[in-house]
């Protein structure tokens, strides 16, 4: 059950960081734990200036408010708290290991020191926020760290990326093994950096800023993308049809199921069906809709330009973009087969 210290929402949904209750740290710390303790998970903790929570006049100097989310899945509810801090604050990360990475990056991005963390190094290896650290700031090799090591007879280490041969971003991957069982792994990032968190509020990209969630990450472009949306529905106070909703996931999840291979091997077999194998482009063009439940043996046409083809699927319609180089015949293919 949701600390009624907690400011309780659900996900979709906007309110105005002013409505998020306020606490002192030393109040903060055992809510946030108990909370733990009864199944509820960090979402997010992180640092935001004072001045963003008020609506009304400003806040002395540079002072800093920690912001948690938490997480209570069975009730699919949401619960936000907010806490003052100064230049430092006792770690929570002995106590609830879910925040040592919230803790390191709050350290890294405002200079406010976790008292007591266990393993506190960078995580980005960019400048700080605050303009006076990011003055003093001295810049150190990306990756170069201290990394947790095991010891002992047998024992060897494995050291992977950060270039990796797929669709992942970079990350530097080291495992601590002993024979073939690994018992450690710790991850290093900060290889890459788009300005994309500029971009997304700057202005004169509100047209490109869906692309920007898609490509954040290349093996989280959906639920980006999703996040997203859901984020400007929100603002606009939108209520999507429960049907829209429920087809897009299923969409999702078959992109997700599927997977690109597949996809692109039916796309193959449609295309050389279509007389233009040659012509085609990313699969990752697609757009799917499901529009079908029918018989096993039944393929269902769709059009394409105003021709209609053959669709070698059961459940979903996929739809071409109009693409310049794409041949379309003039004569229509074959019949779908019947029961």
């Amino acid at each position: 059950m949701i600390h009624p210290d907690f400011y309780r929402i659900r996900n979709g949904h906007a309110i105005g960081l002013d409505e998020v209750p306020l606490v002192t740290f030393t109040e903060f710390k055992p809510i946030l734990l108990n909370a733990v303790v009864s199944g509820a998970r960090v979402v997010l903790m992180c640092a935001v200036p004072e001045n963003v929570f008020l609506t009304k006049g400003h806040s002395t100097g540079e002072q800093m408010r920690l912001l948690c989310v938490m997480a209570w899945d069975e009730e699919g509810a949401l619960g936000l708290l907010t806490a003052q801090v100064g230049d430092s604050f006792i770690s929570l990360t002995p106590e609830c290991p879910q925040v040592h990475w919230f803790e390191r990056e709050i350290w890294e991005q405002w200079g406010i020191f976790p008292q007591g963390h266990p393993w506190l190094k960078p995580i980005r290896f960019h400048k700080p926020y605050r303009k006076n650290l990011r003055e003093n700031f001295t810049e150190t090799e990306i990756g170069k760290a201290v990394f947790f090591q095991l010891k002992g007879d047998e024992v060897h280490e494995v050291a992977v990326g950060p270039v990796h041969a797929g669709v992942i971003e970079p990350g530097h991957f080291r495992f601590q093994c002993h024979g073939e069982n690994v018992y450690h792994l710790e991850i290093s990032l900060g290889y890459q950096h788009r300005g994309i968190e500029r971009a997304m509020c700057g202005k004169g990209f509100e047209k490109r800023r869906l692309l920007f969630a898609e490509t954040m990450a290349g093996d989280t472009s959906i639920g980006h993308c999703l996040a997203y949306t859901h984020i400007i529905e929100a603002f606009q106070k939108m209520t999507t049809l429960e049907r829209l909703r429920a087809m897009s996931v299923s969409c999702q999840l078959l992109l997700i199921a599927g997977g690109y291979a597949a996809i692109s091997s039916t796309c193959r077999l449609y295309c050389a069906a279509a007389g233009s194998a040659g012509e085609w482009l990313c699969p990752a063009e697609l757009v799917l809709t499901p529009t079908y439940s029918g018989p096993m043996n039944f393929w269902p046409d769709f059009p394409v330009r105003g021709k209609t083809f053959p669709m070698p699927s059961n459940y979903f319609l996929i739809r071409l973009r109009s693409w310049p180089g794409l041949k379309i015949p003039d004569a229509s293919l074959r019949k779908p087969r019947g029961n």
